[in-house]
C-alpha cells in the first residue's frame, strides 16, 4: 500500500495562518515511489523550491508520521510557522504513532488527534 500525503495536507492547510499559507499547502506537489524498504518521496512547491526524503516502508503508520515530520520541516522553513498547532498553543504538534494510527500528538497536555483528523 503506497502512502498518500492528502491527510497530511489536509490538516497543514486546515491550521494555516491565513488564505495564502493555505494556498501555498494546497499548491504543493507530490511525487511517491516505492523502493525496497522505503518510500522515495519529493516535494515540490509551487516556487520550485523542493526536497526529497525517504519514509519507512514497514508500516503504513509509521511512513504517514515520517511524511507529516518532513513536511512540517519544509512548511516551518518555507512559511515560517509550525503547523499544525496545538490547539491554544503556538507548538507544533508531533507526528506519533499511538495505537497503530499515526496521530499528532503534545507530550505536555496529552492531546493528540489522527493524522488527517485535525
Amino acid at each position: 500500500m503506497m502512502v498518500s500525503p492528502d491527510r497530511v495536507v489536509r490538516d497543514f492547510a486546515a491550521s494555516a495562518p491565513d488564505r495564502e499559507s493555505a494556498a501555498w499547502i494546497g499548491a504543493v506537489t507530490w511525487s511517491i515511489s516505492a523502493v525496497e524498504g522505503a518510500y522515495r518521496v519529493l516535494v515540490t512547491a509551487a516556487d520550485g523550491t523542493a526536497f526529497g526524503f525517504a519514509t519507512r516502508r514497514d508500516s503504513p503508520a509509521l511512513a504517514l508520521c515520517d511524511l507529516a515530520d518532513r513536511f512540517q520541516d519544509f512548511v516551518a522553513d518555507n512559511l515560517r510557522v509550525g503547523l499544525p498547532p496545538v490547539p491554544g498553543t503556538a507548538r507544533p504538534a508531533v507526528p506519533a504513532v499511538l495505537g497503530g494510527e499515526a496521530c499528532w500528538t503534545d507530550t505536555k497536555t496529552g492531546w493528540h488527534c489522527r493524522i488527517g483528523g485535525y
